[in-house]
């Protein structure tokens, strides 16, 4: 499995938490029981923490904004940013 797995599509994703249940109620993301992710949240639950993917992502937020924050890029961006992104990285 992969990021783009979970990520693919808005209704997957969210912003402001790593893991949502049913859109809305704000879930652990490693529980399997939430069904939408921010960026960091769904790179943790596929790769599991300060993994390869997640460093790469980070080196790539570097490079394209200027800060690796994850969290930000994600808050910040729309869903096509994002998921332009894991599919650049292929994660």
């Amino acid at each position: 499995m992969k990021v783009q797995d979970i990520l693919t599509d808005e209704a997957h994703w969210t912003k402001g938490a790593f893991a949502r249940l049913n859109g809305a109620i704000v879930s652990n993301y490693m529980t399997g029981k939430a069904d939408c992710f921010c960026l960091w949240g769904a790179v943790e639950r596929v790769y599991g923490e300060n993994s390869d993917q997640e460093q790469r992502l980070r080196d790539r937020l570097q490079e394209i904004r200027g800060s690796d924050s994850i969290a930000g890029f994600n808050d910040n961006a729309t869903f096509p940013e994002v998921r332009a992104l894991i599919e650049e990285l292929d994660i």
